[in-house]
């Protein structure tokens, strides 16, 4: 039986979960061990897309990330943070193609996309 991405993602949160950085570091090998054996070595980032969405569930957190044209200053970082309740800026990226304005994505969804090429691209579109 094939295991699908939420059923490797919840074993490998369990088992990580209240061990040792040297415990850690035994399951992971054993982990991509078993994810290698199993042909399932493609469907890894999706898995651990899958933990990582488990870890901020867990934490009570949202993962955030922010795209803008140029690097964001302090004040818009909080300004960020303070919309969305306890979220944790975990990628923050540079994108020139945007051209003015931000990009949010909250738990891998689009959240605000404030870009002026979105706007462009809305005005022309018609």
């Amino acid at each position: 039986m094939r295991c699908s991405t939420k059923q490797y993602a919840q074993a490998f949160f369990v088992a990580m979960e209240g061990k040792g950085e040297k415990d850690q570091k035994k399951i992971m090998g054993h982990f991509l061990t078993t994810i290698r054996k199993n042909g399932d070595t493609p469907r890894l980032h999706g898995i651990m897309r899958e933990v990582e969405k488990q870890y901020y569930k867990q934490q009570g957190a949202h993962k955030i990330e922010v795209e803008s044209a140029i690097p964001l200053s302090v004040s818009t970082k909080k300004q960020i943070l303070g919309m969305v309740s306890h979220g944790v800026i975990a990628r923050e990226g540079i994108d020139a193609s945007l051209v003015g304005g931000v990009t949010i994505c909250v738990d891998d969804e689009t959240f605000i996309d404030a870009s002026i090429k979105s706007q462009l691209q809305k005005l022309f579109s018609h």
